[in-house]
C-alpha cells in the first residue's frame, strides 16, 4: 500500500491529500488509509487503519470508507483491492463526454473498452454512491466518477495502479488528438478578427487621406 501510494503522487493521478487505497483481508475486515493522509508518504504504524466487518463507524478511516466496503460487498468477486485517485486528464474527459470515456489507442482499447462515468453526488461525509459504483465494478474494472476522480477494483493494487494509469494516459491521447482540430480553429478565429480589425482602421481613415476618383 505504502509503495503503490508514493508511485499515485510519482505519476501524478494525485494532489498532496487526494486519493484512497484500501485491501479487503480474507476475515473481511478492510484495511484502509485514513482520511487526510497524504498518499505521497504513507506510514504503516500512523496513516494506515483496520475496520473490523462487524464494526459500522469508520472511525479515522477515509472519508470513502462505506464506498469502499460497499465495492467490496458488491462486486469484489475474489478481487481484494481498491484504488480511488483524482488523475487530472481523467476528470476533464468525464466533463466532455456523456456517459463514457472512449478508448483512444490499441492498449486502451484491449484493456478498458470504454470506462464509464457515473455521476457524483458530491457528498464529503458520506462519499459516493457504493450502491452504482458497486454494480458496474461487477463487470468492469475501472470507473469514473464525474467531475470526481477514478474507482479502480482488482486482485491486487498494483493492478489497480496499472488501470488507473492507463486510463488517466488514454484520457491525456484523447485530448492530445483534439489539439490540432483546436488549433486550426484558433487560427481561423484569428484571421477573422485581422481581417475585421483591417477593415475598421480603413472606415476611420481621413477623408483627406482617401484616394480621389473624381
Amino acid at each position: 500500500m505504502v509503495k503503490v501510494g508514493r508511485i499515485t503522487w510519482e505519476l501524478g493521478l494525485n494532489s498532496l491529500k487526494s486519493g484512497n487505497i484500501s485491501v479487503l483481508m480474507p476475515n473481511r475486515d478492510i484495511v484502509i488509509t485514513k482520511t487526510g493522509k497524504s498518499l505521497r508518504d504513507l506510514h504503516v504504524e500512523d496513516d494506515l487503519t483496520i475496520v473490523p466487518q462487524t464494526k459500522t463507524d469508520r472511525g479515522d478511516a477515509s472519508g470513502e470508507f462505506y464506498v469502499h466496503r460497499g465495492i467490496y460487498q458488491a462486486s469484489a468477486c475474489g478481487r481484494g483491492a481498491i484504488l480511488h485517485c483524482h488523475p487530472l486528464h481523467t476528470i476533464a474527459a468525464s466533463s466532455i463526454f456523456e456517459s463514457g470515456i472512449p478508448p483512444a489507442f490499441n492498449e486502451g482499447r484491449d484493456v478498458l473498452g470504454t470506462t464509464k462515468i457515473v455521476e457524483s453526488r458530491n457528498s464529503e461525509n458520506l462519499g459516493e454512491d457504493p450502491t452504482v459504483i458497486g454494480r458496474i465494478l461487477c463487470m468492469d474494472k475501472v470507473i469514473v466518477v464525474r467531475g470526481h476522480g477514478t474507482f479502480a477494483l482488482a486482485e491486487r493494487l498494483e493492478q489497480c495502479l496499472y488501470l488507473t494509469h492507463l486510463l488517466e494516459n488514454n484520457c491525456r491521447i484523447l485530448f492530445l488528438e483534439k489539439e490540432p482540430a483546436l488549433q486550426v480553429a484558433t487560427d481561423k478565429r484569428s484571421r477573422v478578427d485581422d481581417g475585421i480589425l483591417r477593415l475598421s482602421r480603413g472606415a476611420e481613415t481621413p477623408a483627406s487621406k482617401r484616394p480621389s476618383h473624381e
